[in-house]
């Protein structure tokens, strides 16, 4: 649904093409992926996801396997620019997860230090925004490609920060280090109402280049939604706040831009 949101914004309209399927079933692939690698991590100390994993797990496995087979089927009917693309997000989504050999000293790339919501923002911010930009570049302007890029980053950083103070323990455990672990649960809070902070004012300065000036009021909205779901994030919150409520900023945006087509 980001890629649908881009589409929107820059366009004034969304329809579902090859790219979209992709990223959706990529990301159905790496967040089972993800799954089972955190199943086989002795580390783990989220019983409520091993629990869940574990009573689920053939499920976990056949999504899983769809989502990898669908975009091996759907990597072929892409032009070579997307598919090398792809292939750098593809390394960088596996190795975030799986042991990464040629460096014996991480285990993978969430593990080293600092790198883990840098790193999510940024593949959320590439496949969601610069794929879907890739194939009509000529229709964009320079300084729409920037904003909407930075938009992208900086919102998926914001949400991305009450998964780390969730995380905070485990993380702590496997000693990595992230931003509550760094400025401490209050201090990300705070390092996150900065950007909230930065994303309206990049909204102040750049909404003339939106398709219509009606599609500012569902990024403020939405902003407004990510930042109260930080200020109320806690690490001993249930799971469910955070994949239905926190990730659900993501179709949150969407469904109010697209309102916003069909009035």
């Amino acid at each position: 649904m980001a890629c649908w949101s881009t589409e929107i914004l820059l366009f004034g309209s969304f329809a579902t093409n090859k790219i979209h399927s992709f990223v959706f079933f990529a990301t159905l692939s790496s967040y089972n992926l993800h799954r089972i690698v955190a199943l086989n991590n002795p580390n783990n100390k989220d019983k409520e996801v091993i629990d869940w994993s574990h009573s689920n797990l053939a499920v976990i496995y056949v999504l899983f396997g769809v989502g990898a087979l669908a975009c091996l089927s759907l990597f072929w009917c892409l032009s070579p620019l997307i598919q090398v693309y792809l292939l750098v997000l593809g390394a960088l989504t596996l190795f975030y997860s799986v042991p990464f050999l040629f460096f014996p000293g991480f285990k993978s790339l969430r593990e080293i230090n600092g790198l883990k919501i840098f790193l999510i923002a940024f593949v959320w911010m590439f496949a969601t925004v610069v794929l879907p930009m890739t194939e009509k570049v000529f229709l964009v302007k320079s300084d729409v490609s920037f904003y909407l890029c930075l938009e992208r980053f900086l919102f998926i950083f914001l949400i991305t920060i009450p998964f780390d103070i969730r995380d905070s323990n485990q993380d702590k455990s496997e000693n990595i280090k992230t931003l509550p672990l760094i400025l401490g649960i209050k201090g990300s809070k705070y390092f996150g109402y900065c950007i909230g902070i930065l994303l309206f004012g990049l909204l102040a300065v750049f909404h003339s280049l939106l398709r219509n000036s009606s599609m500012v009021f569902p990024l403020i909205l939405t902003y407004l939604a990510s930042l109260f779901l930080l200020y109320k994030s806690d690490k001993n919150a249930s799971d469910n706040f955070f994949l239905f409520f926190v990730d659900g900023t993501i179709v949150l945006q969407f469904l109010l831009l697209a309102l916003c087509l069909f009035l």
